[in-house]
């Protein structure tokens, strides 16, 4: 499975702090490739779109052929 990113996921990849960008691209590389993470379905208005969990920040996405990120945000800005 290939991560591909959204406009605005790759924004929000860009505005992370270098130390925590490569954290997060590096959980979803390995995410993708041996499905490995805290990675957890999401529910009500978020039904069918997934969350992996790396340190302080949450990677929004969805799984089709590929994996679709959506966001990178901060645990509080996250689920809004």
């Amino acid at each position: 499975m290939t991560v591909r990113y959204t406009n605005r996921a790759a924004k929000d990849i860009e505005n992370l702090p270098p130390k925590d960008r490569q954290r997060v691209l590096d959980a979803l590389d390995r995410f993708a490739a041996n499905g490995v993470g805290d990675m957890r379905a999401l529910g009500g208005k978020w039904r069918g779109w997934f969350r992996l969990r790396v340190g302080g920040w949450r990677a929004v996405f969805r799984m089709e052929n590929d994996l679709i990120v959506i966001r990178v945000l901060h645990r509080r800005e996250a689920y809004r």
